[in-house]
């Protein structure tokens, strides 16, 4: 008897070890299911707060350009939209940037020495010419793109365009899809301007 006590004891403690030891894997996999969800929601509220923060940028940019160039013949450039429009490459040919810079409108956290810091870590990159002037911002998350155009889809907009990935507009003024851009114009951009995750994208104002 004393034997088969002791058989029975061990058994018990063999299933209460046992036990104690899917306890212990369970509150491991429940707290790192809690970290994980933490996690993701606070990445998810940071990511809202810089879409906001970018769109707020390119408000003030806007801003600031007009302010300083008001009463001007052009926005530093003799090249016209029109023709820009049609060919990009002449439409970066007046850097802007430098100017806003020194002008000393914009907000500290946005000057990088040489350059303008967007939100998310990128660049923004204004160009004049004769009668608008472009922002281009890059860096911009895949999935923050539809989010930030459908608030910057203002009516005067000239041109907004995802320019990464080869590009596809979301509006474009004088074409069938004009300016402000429909929701599945800007959702149909940023999904074909994605580019390993990124976009970059560009707003022109008249």
């Amino acid at each position: 008897m004393i034997s088969s006590l002791r058989a029975r004891m061990t058994g018990l403690r063999t299933r209460r070890g046992a036990l104690g030891t899917m306890d212990t894997l369970l509150s491991i996999t429940a707290g790192a299911l809690f970290l994980i969800g933490s996690i993701t929601i606070f990445n998810k509220a940071m990511s809202k707060t810089a879409e906001r923060t970018i769109a707020n940028q390119a408000t003030l940019i806007v801003q600031s350009v007009r302010t300083f160039y008001q009463n001007q013949a052009s926005y530093g450039d003799a090249t016209a939209w029109a023709s820009a429009s049609t060919n990009p490459a002449a439409m970066s040919t007046f850097n802007m940037t430098p100017v806003l810079i020194n002008s000393k409108q914009l907000l500290n956290e946005m000057n990088n020495g040489t350059t303008l810091r967007n939100a998310f870590g990128g660049q923004w990159v204004v160009n004049g010419m004769l009668d608008a002037f472009a922002l281009t911002a890059t860096n911009v998350p895949a999935e923050s793109c539809s989010a930030i155009l459908a608030t910057l889809n203002t009516s005067d907009l000239r041109h907004m365009r995802v320019v990464s990935n080869g590009g596809q507009d979301a509006c474009l003024e004088g074409a069938p899809n004009a300016c402000p851009a429909t929701p599945s114009a800007i959702t149909d951009a940023c999904v074909a301007g994605a580019a390993g995750g990124v976009t970059s994208i560009r707003l022109v104002y008249r």
